[in-house]
């Protein structure tokens, strides 16, 4: 088995009113593949993502990065929250530029393979403004700004959320094939059959026994 690249331990985190949203022995991310975070509304599963992102820092336990050689990347971490930052005035272009660090006019010469191969792309949308942008429109850039440099793992928040059936299969097909890269852990409400098949894992957060466990694909409840 490739080696963990984010391990979890004795972890727990409460909400508001000091309640116990969840607790976790034990759990592991992969180095490439598919990991599947489910739960009801309410459950804590954008709060355990923002834990591991570091977005959240009360709750107790460890959260253990091992990310090798893209630590010192610009872009160890792409992460894709479920609204998506929306700039008045700004072109597309101008804002995956600018969270690069590089020229607009070079964002299209060299694409990572698996935008080739997904046939995922964002340039018919790089001279539009954001405001003018649909939900799918935006999924499509701002997925286009966190893995336009690969990065060593990835972290989607209800991505399919608000989606037509045609841009929900074109992510479909583009985690597909980041997940051939990199590991993937998909908070989502529902999971596509083609993802449901490549999963290594499902964590499962049960809101009435207040745990987090890590099943099999094939138990998943949904």
């Amino acid at each position: 088995m490739s080696e963990a690249v984010l391990k979890l331990k004795d972890l727990s985190a409460r909400n508001n009113k000091s309640k116990v949203l969840w607790k976790l022995s034990e759990a592991e991310l992969p180095s490439r593949g598919i990991v599947i975070l489910i739960g009801r509304n309410g459950a804590g599963k954008s709060t355990l993502l923002r834990i591991i992102i570091g977005l959240v820092r009360r709750y107790k336990g460890t959260v253990s990065w091992n990310l090798g050689q893209a630590a010192s990347a610009r872009t160890p971490l792409g992460y894709v929250p479920e609204f998506p930052v929306v700039v008045p005035g700004v072109k597309a272009r101008e804002w995956i530029a600018w969270y690069h660090g590089m020229k607009p006019s070079k964002l299209l010469e060299s694409l990572p393979p698996y935008f080739q191969s997904s046939g995922f792309s964002a340039a018919h949308l790089l001279d539009r403004k954001l405001t003018e942008l649909s939900k799918g429109e935006l999924q499509i850039v701002q997925i286009w700004q966190q893995f336009l440099l690969p990065p060593a793992a990835g972290i989607f928040d209800e991505p399919f959320s608000g989606l037509d059936p045609w841009h929900k299969e074109k992510l479909v097909n583009a985690i597909g094939a980041m997940a051939d890269h990199m590991v993937l852990l998909v908070s989502t409400h529902e999971i596509p059959q083609a993802l449901r098949a490549r999963a290594r894992a499902i964590w499962l957060i049960d809101s009435d026994a207040a745990t987090l466990q890590v099943i099999d694909p094939s138990e998943s409840p949904i």
